[in-house]
């Protein structure tokens, strides 16, 4: 049986002209639309498969919250 994969959407806002542009050259020189573009560059960052992890946290402090590293 086959298992239910479900798409996530991301919208970025404010994003810089100069940025898009240089986005919009790097997805044509591979091929690809931006979206594929940008889709290839969050694997390569981020991580394909990787499980998320939890935050360490170094000092709650006086406010309790977990501050990261």
């Amino acid at each position: 049986m086959w298992g239910i994969f479900t798409m996530a959407s991301l919208t970025i806002r404010n994003l810089e002209d100069d940025l898009k542009l240089r986005l919009r050259i790097r997805a044509a020189q591979h091929g690809r639309s931006m979206e594929e573009e940008v889709q290839d560059i969050l694997r390569q960052v981020v991580g394909k498969g990787l499980p998320p992890t939890e935050p360490r946290c170094v000092d709650s402090g006086a406010s309790g919250r977990c501050r990261p590293d």
